[in-house]
């Protein structure tokens, strides 16, 4: 450390924080961890450029500047139009993190001994995430699953808390795919660490690598184990072939026994939960995912439907035996529907560069430690690019990040510095005045969700004891932090709906309107608003009448496969005289019943079919 100036220490330092507390905080449970990292990588972005504004600092270009400018610019244009602005922007703020860090690291962290200083911040951490993970295998699932169910059952989606049931662990990443797609990108570097470290020090570093091989098993993620076999085989043919000097032909021999003794294992059934059918089975879900996917490329070919907007416009487009997701468990497929073909040009071009530079280094780079980080850092990426195909690991800020801090170590190398900026004072100031106020106007802008959340959070706690004008209060205020977000607008609506009088009703459906503004996807925003619409014409204003069928049949076009938006629209249908539409969205009710999947849904399928059945007969009755 003392190589560095104080100010280059305290980048390395701030970055290895950042590394060491990302993997211990779900950024998806814990979007208030999103909110804290964004800020400090904002704060340290700021030092670094007025450093290089003032020409105390050089910037160091490299060939994969322009592919990761391109793929952010091409995730703000997509945003644009979004189906789902706020969600959008929320990825576009957590995005801009990673291409800040990337810079970070390539432009401060150049020398041996600060990339080790953050790779052994980054293993520490990965330690503690697979022992609380084993931990919680043995010991912690049961207490864990007694919490959840008492105090956050409704917090968390139907698809978590049926994997709570299972004995699968997923440590501090929620679910044990994300948790095996961690540990796979961790694996090749920590492994790296122990061969380039002293002998003393490389019997303790080698405990690392066998907890996330040990916490990767328990995890039972069969996408995962193939993924990490398969980055953990090129690893080892790499450093036999490159650094040991093997011959081609023997690595490849050794290779194919290695992958027919997997699939042995696998057909054989000999690997904990994971036999063949298994995989065949995890493998029909997501195509059950995909086979949805030409469609909405046709309806958002350019420029995609938005960053972070898969799931909301995921259910107009599922397939009858397809199972509900909000993401399409296949990065490069996501990325494809939200930012249309040129985000994913611009998606691949990264991963070609770097695979291209990462290997040309390995080959070429004279020191021999050097070699081998840089190995851990290309096939821990490999193992990330292998697990895209089935997984959603870009979406999962503890790996995104992870995956764009190797990115920045593989480029940052030693070396002349370029020259520095060079203008006149007055130029120097302008600068500096509009990088502060940028980076004010972030710094604040990043914490509207937070704060947004925070709001929302405390305004349902309120409702649950009774407090509905304080509860409508924390939401108007929630309103004033993301006035774009429809599930605020949706929840106001309910409380609204909930006190009685005209005005309230009104309100009611002013809120509810507001939602399907913001986010006219969603089918049960519309389906609320058909409720209230036909609540207040007290079957006699036909205005009224006609604006609630219209909202339900968009409810309907929104998730065409679900069998009560069908039921619902066929009553009103009904009520109004259009019988032979009535009948039709009747018998669409029964053929869609297998649609529901889920026990939560499925507990209420029969009660359905008899009513609809019985309105069925009514409805031959009347005509």
């Amino acid at each position: 450390m003392n190589r560095h100036s104080g100010l280059r220490t305290f980048f390395i330092i701030g970055i290895s924080v950042l590394v060491f507390l990302r993997p211990l905080f779900s950024g998806l449970t814990y979007p208030w961890s999103n909110t804290y990292i964004q800020t400090v990588i904002l704060i340290l972005s700021l030092v670094w450029v007025l450093r290089v504004c003032w020409g105390k600092e050089p910037f160091f270009r490299t060939r994969l500047d322009i592919p990761v400018l391109t793929f952010f610019l091409l995730i703000t244009v997509s945003s644009l139009k979004s189906v789902g602005s706020t969600l959008s922007l929320d990825f576009i703020y957590q995005f801009m993190s990673y291409v800040l860090l990337f810079f970070l690291v390539v432009n401060n962290l150049r020398t041996r001994e600060a990339k080790r200083a953050v790779i052994f911040a980054l293993l520490l951490s990965t330690a503690i995430v697979a022992l609380y993970g084993i931990y919680q295998y043995y010991l912690g699932l049961e207490k864990t699953r007694e919490v959840v169910q008492k105090y956050y059952s409704n917090e968390y989606p139907p698809e978590f808390m049926a994997r709570l049931a299972t004995n699968k662990t997923f440590s501090t990443f929620v679910f044990p795919p994300a948790l095996a797609g961690f540990l796979l990108l961790v694996m090749p570097v920590s492994i790296s660490m122990c061969l380039t470290s002293k002998k003393w020090w490389r019997v303790l570093l080698w405990l690392i690598p066998c907890l996330i091989l040990f916490c990767m098993v328990l995890t039972f993620s069969k996408g995962g184990w193939l993924s990490c076999f398969l980055s953990m085989l090129v690893f080892v043919s790499v450093w036999l072939i490159v650094i040991k000097g093997i011959k081609k032909n023997v690595v490849a021999v050794g290779a194919a026994i290695l992958i027919l003794m997997f699939i042995l294992l696998i057909v054989l059934g000999y690997l904990p939960k994971a036999t063949f059918p298994g995989f065949i089975d995890s493998l029909g879900v997501r195509l059950g995912y995909w086979k949805s996917i030409p469609s909405m490329v046709t309806d958002f070919f350019l420029l995609g439907s938005g960053a972070g907007t898969f799931g909301v416009i995921y259910p107009g487009y599922r397939i009858l035996l397809g199972r509900e997701t909000q993401m399409a468990h296949n990065n490069y497929l996501q990325v494809l529907v939200e930012t249309g073909v040129f985000g994913l040009v611009a998606f691949l071009w990264i991963w070609i560069g770097f695979l291209r530079r990462g290997f040309r280094l390995i080959v070429t780079e004279t020191e021999k430690e050097n070699r081998i980080l840089i190995l851990g850092c290309v096939i821990g990426i490999i193992g990330f690019l292998i697990h895209s195909f089935v997984d959603f690991g870009l979406y999962v800020p503890g790996i995104t990040m992870t995956v764009f801090l190797f990115l920045g170590l593989v480029e940052a190398r030693e070396g002349p510095p370029p020259a520095r900026f060079s203008a006149k004072k007055g130029m120097k100031l302008l600068l500096t005045v509009i990088v502060l106020g940028v980076t004010l106007y972030m710094v604040w802008s990043v914490r509207k969700p937070m704060l947004g959340e925070r709001c929302f959070a405390r305004s349902l706690d309120s409702a649950k004891k009774g407090e509905i004008d304080k509860s409508i209060s924390l939401l108007k205020e929630a309103i004033k932090y993301r006035p774009r977000h429809a599930r605020y607008y949706f929840q106001l609506g309910a409380l609204y709906e909930g006190k009685k009088g005209q005005i309230w009703l009104d309100r009611a459906i002013g809120s509810y309107e507001m939602a399907v503004k913001y986010n006219p996807y969603m089918p049960s925003y519309h389906s609320k608003l058909s409720f209230v619409y036909w609540f207040k014409s007290q079957g006699k204003n036909k205005k009224l009448m006609d604006k609630a069928i219209v909202q339900m049949e968009d409810a309907v076009s929104c998730y065409p496969v679900m069998p009560k938006y069908h039921k619902h629209l066929g009553r009103l249908y009904h009520l109004v005289g259009r019988y032979e539409e009535a009948k039709k969205e009747y018998m669409l009710v029964f053929e869609y019943k297998d649609a529901v999947y889920r026990q939560s849904g499925k507990a209420g399928l029969q009660q359905m079919l008899e009513e609809v059945g019985a309105w069925l007969s009514e409805l031959e009755n009347e005509t």
